[in-house]
């Protein structure tokens, strides 16, 4: 296989593809090309592993983001009366 110049939307997917995977070997080479001469995608690929690795981390938090631990009895009663007011009510 040849060398050659990708674009950007090549790019994008083979930086995508790079975080799942491993790519061909000029696949990267290409790619390390690309980034070495375009002011945008070593940005584009710099924020993508910023989302991976919140979202990665918010995961592993989110048990304890939703958890219902600190609420006193007093409290979830009132939230759930709050919450009977915008659920419809059934008819049969």
């Amino acid at each position: 296989m040849s060398l050659k110049m990708i674009s950007c939307e090549e790019a994008a997917k083979l930086i995508s593809e790079s975080m799942d995977h491993a790519i061909p070997f000029w696949e990267r080479i290409s790619l390390k090309i690309h980034l070495a001469m375009c002011k945008v995608c070593p940005t584009y690929m710099r924020q993508l592993h910023l989302l991976r690795k919140l979202i990665k981390n918010w995961g592993s938090n989110a048990i304890l983001f939703f958890s219902d631990k600190g609420l006193s009895p007093e409290s979830k009663a009132k939230i759930k009366c709050h919450l009977r007011q915008f659920t419809p009510k059934r008819t049969e």
